[in-house]
């Protein structure tokens, strides 16, 4: 038991954190949901497709029995008026279309299926979260999407570090709803629009 646990130590530490970056993906996963303001969102489920970091959630999950085998993105659908396209979903579109050669999406009709198996651009940044042990962690998120020859290019910023911030204040019960244009998602908050 004791040889046991300290081999899942060196494991552990044997496992190097993915780091900052731009990586080629291959989309894993997808549905449609909604966010806590009740607008129609995309999730996606993306893994390291190639490189030193190919398979890195699901091998992750494999490893320490973890239950997220990829990276989640997630993009509000439609913009402000409810019928077109919000810009940041547009872009991912064009990322996808971009990185596929001879794919393009039927804007009519997209399904989750026309997203499984294809491959993307996507920029990782860092963010502080918080450990079970009260410790202050880092971790890479998806911030936003790019075309495979732009990652192959470098033709990306890394956003910079997220930090930690402890939540000390509670809403009242009696707050009005949020807006119906926020975004509630706290992992996307505020990546629908990076900041250059």
């Amino acid at each position: 038991m004791g040889i046991s646990g300290k081999r899942h130590d060196i494991e552990r530490h044997d496992f190097k954190r993915l780091s900052a970056g731009g990586y080629i993906c291959r989309i894993v996963d997808c549905e449609f949901g909604k966010n806590k303001g009740g607008q129609d969102m995309l999730i996606l489920n993306v893994d390291i497709y190639e490189g030193e970091f190919a398979g890195y959630f699901q091998k992750s999950a494999d490893r320490f029995n973890k239950w997220d085998y990829a990276a989640i993105f997630k993009r509000k659908i439609f913009g402000a008026n409810g019928e077109d396209f919000a810009d940041p979903f547009q872009q991912l579109l064009e990322d996808i279309e971009a990185s596929n050669a001879g794919f393009t999406f039927d804007d009519g009709n997209i399904d989750e299926k026309d997203f499984i198996g294809k491959l993307c651009g996507f920029v990782f940044g860092d963010k502080e979260y918080q450990k079970n042990d009260g410790n202050i962690g880092v971790k890479a998120q998806v911030t936003f999407s790019k075309s495979v020859a732009q990652i192959r290019e470098g033709k990306f910023k890394i956003p910079p570090l997220k930090k930690f911030t402890a939540q000390t204040t509670t809403t009242p019960t009696n707050a009005p709803p949020p807006p119906a244009d926020e975004i509630t998602d706290t992992d996307n908050l505020d990546m629908d629009d990076p900041p250059f």
